[in-house]
């Protein structure tokens, strides 16, 4: 029953203990039959059958805990199936279902530091087209990545350690809040000792982040003109002393700021 289409009919709760005996095993193959079985599980988002979709929804939402320890060091291939399935919901409820489920997943990929999982399912989320239809997937991709998780990840950018491929391609989704983070971080006392590893995240993403700083060499406010300053001075000091050439020949003001 686990194997087949009709998986959907089977209580959460039996599907849940059947799976955490198979984890519980510690042996390999009980292990992937248990992956096995929540793949087909979330197969069933594909169904026809609103009932199908709903259950198995909800179902994938309360056996997350379950999902964790089946996959320990990345999220799940079930998250293509969320996406893909939410793009095609047209019940509000089981959009919601997959919604809560896909921000779980999120959640986890950011504790564990799978930031390649974490890019998957924001490009999935953001690949439909700009239209109504679609404005729930292109808010919940934004909503994966605001507030403190954003923190978590600028944080992680920064950390003593190599730096991840995903999370310049991540932080660029929002160059501006991204250099408004670093704007705060250089005001704190350990500001000196994040400058070599903001050099590196600036370099990599390169052109959008660096165009931004540039133009808020224009700005009225001291701290983010100073910081801009600073950020440039580290990462591309070139394009620096040109932007403060042609500064200084319209105005003064910036020349102070850098003395």
């Amino acid at each position: 029953m686990l194997r087949g289409p009709d998986v959907w009919c089977v209580p959460v709760s039996a599907i849940r203990n059947n799976l955490t005996q198979l984890a519980d095993a510690g042996a390999d193959a009980p292990r992937r039959e248990a992956r096995n079985i929540l793949l087909n599980y979330s197969r069933r988002l594909e169904s026809a059958e609103l009932a199908a979709r709903r259950i198995v929804a909800a179902g994938l939402k309360e056996l997350s805990s379950v999902i964790e320890s089946l996959w320990p060091n990345q999220i799940p291939k079930i998250e293509s199936f969320g996406v893909k399935a939410l793009q095609q919901e047209t019940a509000p409820e089981t959009a919601a279902l997959l919604s809560a489920f896909l921000e779980t997943l999120a959640r986890v990929a950011v504790t564990r530091g799978d930031y390649a999982g974490l890019e998957g399912i924001l490009t999935g989320l953001e690949k439909p087209p700009r239209e109504p239809q679609y404005e729930h997937m292109h808010a919940l991709a934004h909503r994966l990545i605001a507030q403190d998780r954003w923190l978590l990840l600028v944080d992680a950018a920064l950390a003593n350690r190599a730096l991840d491929p995903a999370l310049p391609r991540l932080l660029v989704r929002d160059p501006e809040r991204l250099l408004d983070r670093l704007t705060i971080l250089l005001s704190e006392p350990r500001s000196a000792e994040l400058l070599p590893p903001m050099a590196r995240l600036l370099r990599t993403i390169g052109v959008p982040v660096f165009n931004l700083l540039e133009s808020r060499l224009y700005e009225a406010r001291r701290q983010r003109v100073s910081a801009a300053i600073k950020l440039l001075a580290i990462a591309d000091p070139e394009r620096l002393l040109r932007a403060l050439s042609a500064h200084c020949r319209v105005g003064n003001g910036i020349c102070r700021i850098w003395q």
